[in-house]
């Protein structure tokens, strides 16, 4: 059975989202067929068309669109530049239950090698699979941080090892397992219990993940939160590797994941030409970028 590759986004972000879904497809095994998933309220008709068309080239390719209803909004605590969007991969499970398992994406990273591995995977009863923050890893170790800290993670979240706090930008999740334990109410309840996450939907999924199961920890690469410079030299150098079929099993980044409020489209940071080498194939190139 295939695995669906789902993101959540709202009608101003699919651009960025489908920059992710160029790089995936770029770094794919040809021999597979790949399902992408949007969840979203609003993706507008002109935009869905644009996507469907250029996807329709590659084979074993497709994407749809599901779109949510309903959804009350106010419920959902936001910080900063996040939208409720955020939250919709709480719908995932629900959506999903005729599947085994089912990766999510965040809609700021890039997909830059074969990923297939990690689709593979299989979790036993874990209810999903992902990295360790170590952002907040080191917050928590610390414990001087005036928010985020060691007495958050426990007497808020209710963590017993806020030690294990995980990224979600990426995460393959255990359709069964999480069904099986009624993991999507625990989530929404989760909304009323911690109406205030720092984190967001990401401290609720931290939340109720490490108090109703265990979660299998990937290894870093998968989801690789640390800013590093990336040059043209490097990016063109992988690029022949790519078209040689020389291995690329030891890059230090399969996924590489812009975390933080400024984005590649907003600031030419030190890595931002590895978006930029993606987002120069989409069809929304000429509207991605605010600098």
């Amino acid at each position: 059975m295939k695995v669906p590759i789902v993101f959540t986004c709202d009608n101003h972000y699919f651009k960025y989202t489908f920059v992710t879904i160029i790089s995936f497809i770029e770094n794919r095994k040809k021999n597979k067929e790949y399902d992408f998933f949007v969840l979203s309220e609003d993706i507008s008709k002109e935009n869905k068309q644009i996507a469907e068309k250029y996807l329709s080239a590659y084979k074993g390719v497709s994407i749809r669109f599901i779109n949510l209803e309903n959804i009350e909004k106010d419920k959902f605590h936001l910080n900063a530049y996040m939208t409720v969007s955020t939250y919709y991969r709480f719908y995932i499970p629900q959506l999903f239950r005729d599947f085994e398992k089912v990766l999510y994406l965040d809609s700021d990273l890039i997909v830059d090698n074969d990923i297939s591995e990690l689709l593979e995977l299989e979790l036993g009863d874990n209810l999903a699979a992902c990295c360790i923050s170590p952002f907040v890893q080191r917050l928590i170790e610390s414990n001087l941080h005036l928010d985020m800290n060691r007495d958050y993670c426990v007497d808020v979240l209710k963590m017993p090892l806020p030690i294990r706090y995980f990224n979600a930008g990426v995460m393959l999740y255990n359709i069964r397992e999480i069904n099986r334990k009624n993991i999507s109410d625990k989530l929404f309840h989760s909304v009323e219990e911690i109406p205030q996450p720092l984190y967001q939907d990401q401290d609720l999924l931290n939340s109720v993940f490490s108090r109703n199961g265990e979660v299998l920890f990937l290894p870093g690469k998968y989801n690789f939160t640390k800013s590093i410079f990336i040059s043209k030299k490097r990016i063109l150098l992988e690029g022949v590797k790519k078209k040689l079929g020389i291995s690329r099993a030891s890059n230090p980044f399969f996924i590489y994941h812009y975390v933080g409020k400024d984005k590649p489209w907003m600031k030419k940071n030190q890595d931002w030409l590895l978006f930029d080498y993606y987002a120069k194939k989409s069809p929304f190139y000429k509207e991605l970028y605010k600098f």
